[in-house]
């Protein structure tokens, strides 16, 4: 719950239609911004309408996007928004600002996109997404994803053409240097449990992808644990 991520602008838009509509908004997360949310909230009378649930972990953040209808970034910067993608990869439709790459992710099929710091726009975003929601096919946005985003799909288009490949995890905050073929990539992180199953879960995936493209050249990743 950071200035960046623009929650404050999300309750303000939200606000406008709620009281109209039967909507409820989860907003997942913890950070500096809890106590004026929380008072926005109390402002626009939305206690029963807005959930700030805090932290949760990945199974949860799943659950709560297979129960949702749409999502929306409003953030007021970002570099490639990882949470958009996942949305998408569940066939959500997306409300996103215009920062960073999110452009690149967002077309009409899968969503609408709006100017960033700008309540009205997305107010009449989120508004004109929900009374079309039967526009937007949900395994359809999920196959797009899978054709555009997925790691399979990336590594198939990057691994024919590269030598060294440099892989950020955003959620991990670290970067993953992938020598092509047959080398050791060191990857630092945190000495946790759930840190060291995405690593060897990436692991496998990468691993297995590689051999698919080409038998002959193999990929093995290593993983440094630091406290």
């Amino acid at each position: 719950l950071f200035h960046i991520k623009g929650y404050d602008i999300l309750i303000e838009a939200f606000a406008k239609i709620v009281h109209d509509n039967n909507f409820k908004l989860t907003i997942v997360g913890e950070g500096n911004q809890r106590t004026l949310l929380q008072q926005l909230i109390v402002k626009h009378n939305l206690q029963s309408k807005v959930l700030l649930v805090g932290r949760k972990s990945r199974p949860e953040v799943a659950d709560i996007l297979a129960n949702s209808d749409v999502y929306v970034s409003s953030s007021r910067n970002e570099n490639f928004s990882v949470s958009v993608l996942e949305a998408l990869s569940v066939g959500l439709p997306v409300v996103a600002t215009i920062c960073g790459g999110i452009k690149e992710c967002i077309n009409g099929s899968n969503g609408l996109l709006v100017p960033t710091e700008d309540v009205n726009a997305l107010t009449s975003a989120m508004l004109k997404i929900t009374q079309n929601i039967s526009n937007y096919n949900r395994e359809s946005i999920a196959q797009d994803f899978e054709n555009r985003f997925s790691t399979k799909t990336i590594v198939k288009n990057i691994f024919p053409n590269c030598s060294t490949i440099c892989v950020f995890a955003p959620t991990l905050k670290l970067f993953i240097p992938l020598k092509y073929p047959l080398k050791t990539a060191p990857i630092v992180t945190k000495n946790t449990a759930g840190d060291k199953a995405f690593i060897e879960s990436f692991a496998s995936s990468i691993s297995n992808i590689s051999s698919d493209i080409n038998p002959e050249k193999t990929f093995k990743i290593t993983y440094i644990l630091k406290n």
